[in-house]
């Protein structure tokens, strides 16, 4: 089977994804933020492709200074969707997530919104990048799970609380992930 998209825009949506439903005001909404505008335009396509939805991609100022994209789709079929197969959130998609691709870009979609890359300048003068993944849901763990079954050394997951992560005092886990690992068996779509 084809891969459609569909993982990715599954693992999009558990990491940085809204489904806004307002069934008395019949507003049914996809909406997913991001630095890059290329992850909101991939998300677009995939969408059109699977719903024959466009939507909308605006860029968000704050202080005359751009702040992010917003992708908005309105699609009752979608929202519904997305909010069922993982439990609003709390689930994996594992029905979706049947062969290595799909497996693979499931984890593109998680790592592209949620995931993180950073050079280090090491002691010993050379250059290293550290790759990360950080969330508030506790199914990090096995996102860790996945990552391991695909060949990428992770290390364990770290619950943690901070008054930065939008809520003060909200938890939220981070996964410390092999860099040359996770770039080599899978990589970054975005």
């Amino acid at each position: 089977m084809q891969n459609t998209g569909l993982p990715y825009l599954l693992g999009a949506y558990l990491g940085d994804g809204c489904a806004y439903i307002h069934d008395k005001n019949h507003v049914y909404q996809f909406i997913i933020v991001s630095e890059d505008l290329d992850l909101c335009e991939f998300c677009q396509q995939i969408i059109f492709n699977l719903y024959n939805k466009k939507g909308k991609i605006t860029a968000v100022n704050r202080k005359s200074k751009l702040s992010y994209y917003k992708l908005v789709v309105c699609s009752k079929q979608l929202t519904y969707f997305l909010k069922d197969e993982t439990n609003n959130k709390l689930k994996f998609p594992l029905k979706y997530l049947v062969t290595l691709d799909d497996r693979k870009s499931f984890c593109q979609g998680l790592m592209d919104t949620d995931g993180w890359i950073s050079r280090v300048n090491a002691s010993d003068g050379y250059v290293r990048y550290r790759v990360g993944f950080k969330n508030i849901l506790p199914w990090v763990n096995e996102f860790r799970d996945f990552l391991l079954n695909l060949d990428v050394n992770v290390g364990e997951v770290g619950k943690y609380t901070s008054s930065r992560y939008g809520v003060r005092n909200k938890d939220y886990y981070n996964l410390n992930i092999n860099a040359l690992d996770y770039c080599s068996n899978i990589g970054f779509k975005i």
